[in-house]
């Protein structure tokens, strides 16, 4: 793919599936609230094994799994930037399932369907929105997008109404939209045909601990209150990401350019839009 169109395409694909996440959670929390209590997980069951079937069929590289772990590391290992990358999605998806968590704590009527959805449909704003800024592939851009997330979720300590709830979860999904940025710092370093190695590392880094933090800020909520478990990982993703800025620092003065990647599809875009 020219690398004119690479960002665009990254922009839409990771908006699609946060539109589609999002229109997910409100359509499932809305069955449910109306009473559809088995029709909902039974469409989401069946959408899982139809995805199951389509994964299957995929061609998947040679070697075993660990071999492709392995070698996930070493891609990653290889390029400083693209290290970042890995600590940075860590950082973040520590409380990327915080607002669909806590979600059924913060309210049980009307509201749960917005409360649920609200940050997946600030990430897809934030993520499309990505394309033309070129910050989001440097260092500094990436992490003061996510501190700038973290500071909206750390805002909840003070929210007392699902509604406010909601604009907490959207402003802290804006900050998704760094995700495009690392994407392309992945896709632009990484040798060509090798990109999908490393990416499936860093996915797999992130789902696992997204799953384990977001027990443990369910069990937050229930010991301290939701308010609390809110503080608690806003300021967690801050100090996190205060450790990480030496680092950042030398990536930001690495010889890698990979924001130009971006930028040539900001100009592509700029110049499709006057033509």
């Amino acid at each position: 793919m020219p690398e004119a169109h690479l960002a665009a395409t990254v922009s839409v694909a990771s908006t699609s599936l946060q539109v589609t996440q999002g229109i997910g959670y409100l359509v499932g929390s809305a069955m449910l609230a109306f009473g559809a209590t088995m029709l909902a997980p039974l469409i989401a069951a069946s959408l899982l094994l139809v995805s199951a079937v389509v994964y299957a069929g995929l061609a998947v590289p040679g070697g075993t799994a660990s071999t492709r772990v392995l070698a996930g590391l070493r891609l990653v290992a290889s390029h400083l930037r693209v290290r970042l990358v890995l600590i940075l999605v860590a950082i973040h998806t520590t409380v990327s399932a915080l607002p669909e968590t806590l979600a059924a704590a913060v309210t049980s009527g009307a509201w749960l369907p917005l409360v649920l959805a609200a940050n997946n449909l600030g990430g897809a704003v934030g993520m499309a929105a990505a394309v033309r800024r070129r910050s989001l592939t440097r260092p500094s851009g990436q992490v003061t997008t996510i501190a700038l997330g973290a500071a909206a979720l750390a805002v909840g300590v003070a929210a007392h109404s699902p509604g406010v709830f909601v604009l907490v979860n959207v402003a802290a999904g804006l900050s998704l939209g760094w995700v495009v940025g690392g994407h392309l710092v992945v896709l632009h370093l990484v040798p060509k045909g090798r990109a999908a190695t490393a990416g499936g590392l860093i996915a797999a880094i992130a789902l696992a601990v997204e799953g384990v933090a977001a027990a443990a800020w369910g069990r937050l909520a229930e010991t301290a209150g939701v308010n609390a478990a809110y503080l608690a990982g806003g300021t967690l993703v801050l100090a996190l990401l205060a450790l990480t800025l030496p680092l950042a620092r030398r990536a930001a003065a690495s010889s890698d350019r990979p924001d130009e990647v971006i930028d040539l599809s900001a100009r592509l875009a700029g110049h499709v839009a006057t033509s």
